[in-house]
């Protein structure tokens, strides 16, 4: 096991923060400082360099019979301030370097931006603000990441075509399956209690222009591009706090067929200062009458707004005849036009005194899964518009769930910013309402569980939408339809469930039209 170690003071003191190029800061090395030890146990076993003191002004005395020391996989370097003499007893100080510990991994604090919240060399983070930590994996583990990705889009025509039966199950490793990938934050809150976030993996995009059908791609020179592991909390308790990031990967082996290295990190804090004065916390049924929603600090709260949704740049196919924009590609995935008509949507709406939105994760706009069962990524989609059978007018959307989801990141940020509370449609168009050849025909699970229809009725089992079989049994079952919807949520709440914009979570639109029908005129 690497193990990847960083401590702060006794008293929750100094830190240091060392800036890495490009605005990134690492999370901090072992600053020992401000400490008087006469007696007791004192030892630091870590990964990190240890420094003590980080400043003069910061002295370190151990005398007497205190017993301590301090041991880096990388570095001790003891400064001016530093004293350790005049022992009796078994008193002793010991400073040395043992490799044993590991290899530091590469931690860096993404918010809240370091440059405005560290006081007194301490990271600060206000009550039910976002607190992101990013890690660059280990390089053994990034490789086996990136032959997963290699094998899964192997199509040599189309980059966006998966090809799961090339995988590799032993030495690739999907970084969205939970069970292969443990990412796990520990934390221990002030009063003790001792909570568990998990962590995701992402891909940092960008716009590609400004242009109306713009799209969100890759961004390789972000300074934040190789850190693919990612965790998000909202502290929700005053004060000092500790937490540990493990990394585990149980199932994949590297190609000489050695056990991928766990990772464990440990011994971070922050200090959580009281809210900000926009910011009430999550909303809450008021106890009071059972009927009415406030915030945790007893702030009423009123909805007022309206949907807010992607709706594309499609215009006419000349191919296809005029009112044709079904059969343009930018009608139905993510671009630059919808997101700026979203982003200044919510403005508006806080203009004129609005505080809500309902948001659909549509399956080719913000879902993180589609077409590809349990792989948030690249997708290839062939739509069949208006009847259409033939090209031009059955148009083929291809995008990155991952820059779509980095693009929802953006909008989420905005919605603190504009005081707007979402009710999250996790699936809007499930197949159990009408739009079949547009909406729903190439949903991951009606393919993985549900087709084909029955071939006596013509109808779906849509039971097997939500348990392999139709049987509730399965849903323990690994590689059960009920396996991959608990991982969809798990990623879903992990990268967006910190945030107290997100109140409500609306898992399906129109589950009442559960039904077997393919188009609207043909209801059973």
């Amino acid at each position: 096991m690497d193990i990847c170690a960083n401590h702060f003071k006794a008293a929750f003191g100094g830190m240091l923060l060392s800036s890495l190029a490009m605005s990134q800061t690492a999370y901090p090395d072992l600053v020992i400082q401000n400490v008087n030890w006469h007696s007791g146990v004192h030892h630091y076993a870590v990964t990190q360099k240890i420094l003590s003191p980080g400043a003069p002004s910061e002295p370190v005395t151990i005398t007497g019979t205190a017993d301590a020391e301090f041991v880096s996989g990388t570095q001790v370097h003891l400064t001016e301030g530093f004293h350790a003499g005049d022992f009796h007893n078994d008193g002793h100080f010991h400073a040395y370097i043992d490799e044993s510990h590991g290899a530091p991994v590469d931690v860096v604090v993404i918010a809240p931006e370091p440059a405005t919240h560290i006081t007194d060399n301490v990271l600060h983070v206000n009550k039910w603000e976002k607190l992101e930590i990013g890690v660059r994996p280990p390089q053994e583990l990034q490789d086996a990441i990136d032959r997963f990705f290699t094998h899964y889009y192997a199509d040599p025509i189309d980059p966006f075509v998966s090809t799961p039966g090339n995988v590799d199950p032993v030495h690739d490793l999907n970084p969205y399956a939970d069970d292969s990938l443990q990412l796990v934050m520990t934390l221990t809150k002030p009063d003790g209690a001792q909570t568990l976030k998990w962590g995701f993996f992402m891909r940092e995009a960008k716009w590609e222009g400004t242009d109306n059908t713009s799209l969100p791609v890759e961004d390789p020179d972000d300074p934040l591009h190789s850190y693919h592991i990612r965790f998000r909390i909202a502290p929700d308790m005053e004060g000092p706090w500790q937490f540990t990031l493990s990394l585990k990967t149980p199932n994949t082996s590297t190609l000489a067929d050695s056990p991928l290295s766990a990772v464990l990190c440990t011994g971070f804090a922050f200090m959580c200062d009281p809210p900000l004065p926009d910011n009430h916390g999550p909303l809450e049924v008021n106890t009071s009458n059972r009927r009415t929603l406030r915030f945790e600090d007893g702030t009423p709260f009123f909805g007022l707004g309206l949907n807010n949704e992607n709706s594309g740049y499609g215009v006419s196919v000349p191919a296809c005849g005029p009112g044709t924009s079904w059969a343009d590609p930018n009608g139905y995935r993510l671009v630059w036009n919808s997101y700026v008509n979203m982003s200044q949507g919510m403005g508006k709406l806080h203009t004129v005194g609005a505080n809500y939105s309902r948001i659909f994760l549509m399956n080719k706009s913000f879902a993180p899964e589609n077409v590809n069962l349990g792989v948030y990524d690249g997708f290839r989609e062939l739509l069949q518009c208006g009847g259409e059978t033939i090209v031009p007018c059955t148009p083929v959307v291809r995008g990155n769930a991952q820059y779509n989801s980095w693009v929802f990141d953006q909008l989420l940020d905005q919605a603190r910013q504009d005081g707007i509370y979402i009710q999250l449609c996790i699936v809007p168009y499930p197949p159990i309402v009408a739009y079949e050849p547009w909406a729903w025909k190439h949903d991951p699970y009606l393919l993985g569980f549900v087709a084909p229809r029955d071939p006596t009725t013509g109808l779906y089992d849509m039971k097997r939408y939500f348990y392999s079989n139709g049987d509730p049994a399965t849903a323990a079952q690994p590689g059960s339809a009920f396996y991959y919807w608990k991982r969809k949520y798990k990623y879903i709440l992990s990268r967006w469930g910190w945030s107290v914009n997100i109140p409500i979570i609306e898992p399906f639109n129109e589950i009442d039209q559960m039904l077997t029908y393919s188009t609207v005129h043909d209801r059973p």
